[in-house]
């Protein structure tokens, strides 16, 4: 109970600003800060459940750049298993984030490796049966949308339990998002969605009436992540707000949810009798951490 495999993407985060406003085409803007973190959905979740205290396996591709050897690295000084951190040939993924004032922020991506990955091939011999799994970022790895993907869900479920964060579709496209994630839900103990993502796949105006549409077609028992007023949980025989306080001294947010997901995960799995409600309650408070910078993986391109 105290491993998570961790399946998703990973990538470098450069993030920057605040701004007021996007510069023209030519122009340029001068921000106040900058940070530069190996990172990416699961990247974010092996670190932040490997530091509080489980073992983390991170299941992922990088490309044979740089970037690549220090993902190997610096995770595994982090006690994180990087065993199934494949390197292929090719760039490591690399996202560039801009944020605004409010926290707001947009990304510019580059796949790299990603794109063209095969995670059943890659990750198909893997043993799951006992163990526990997070699948994050199906938005941004294309392999993870085909049905031969679906097949490796299906298989993982028999005996293993499996937590869903899908993440919103890169070109902001529902209409097939939603049909990869209808054909997932069925074998996943666990959906980790944040509102936004909520909203748009049960295509409803408000939480209410979100939870009613997903109730009325789903049996996954759901966390919805409310960032900074908290989260929601949603079962067929409990709904439940579970507040957080506000905090200051804020970096960024970018990645708050990844450590919302392993903490929750953390706390849910290691401790019995433990209640989704509490888990959810401890995961608010890691977020609140992360956010201010901890737990962010450390990193150096000297």
């Amino acid at each position: 109970m105290n491993e998570l495999v961790i399946m998703g993407s990973v990538g470098v985060d450069v993030v920057i600003g605040p701004i007021e406003f996007c510069p023209k085409w030519g122009h340029e803007a001068i921000v106040d800060s900058s940070s530069i973190r190996l990172t990416g959905a699961a990247g974010n979740a092996a670190a932040v459940f490997s530091s509080l205290g489980g073992r983390a396996v991170l299941m992922s591709v990088v490309g044979n750049d740089r970037f690549g050897k220090l993902f190997k690295e610096i995770y595994s000084s982090m006690d994180v298993d990087v065993e199934w951190l494949k390197v292929l040939e090719g760039r490591t993924s690399v996202s560039v984030g801009v944020k605004n004032d409010e926290g707001e922020r947009f990304f510019l991506t580059d796949l790299g490796v990603i794109e063209k990955a095969d995670f059943p091939g890659l990750f198909g011999s893997y043993d799951f049966f006992g163990k526990n799994v997070l699948i994050c970022g199906v938005n941004l790895i294309p392999s993870m949308k085909q049905e031969k993907f679906k097949g490796m869900v299906k298989e993982i479920s028999q005996g293993s339990f499996v937590a869903l964060d899908s993440g919103c579709p890169e070109d902001g496209e529902w209409e097939s998002f939603r049909e990869v994630l209808r054909n997932l839900l069925g074998y996943v103990d666990l959906f980790l969605p944040n509102e936004e993502e909520f909203l748009k796949f049960t295509q409803a105006g408000t939480l209410e009436e979100a939870i009613k549409v997903y109730l009325s077609k789903h049996e996954t028992p759901a966390v919805v992540k409310l960032g900074s007023r908290g989260s929601y949980m949603v079962t067929r025989h409990s709904l439940k707000y579970i507040p957080t306080k506000a905090v200051g001294d804020v970096k960024d947010t970018v990645g708050a949810g990844d450590a919302f997901n392993a903490a929750l995960l953390r706390n849910f799995l290691s401790r019995e009798n433990t209640s989704l409600e509490e888990a959810a309650a401890f995961a608010s408070k890691v977020a609140a951490e992360w956010i201010r910078g901890r737990f962010w993986p450390p990193v150096t391109l000297v």
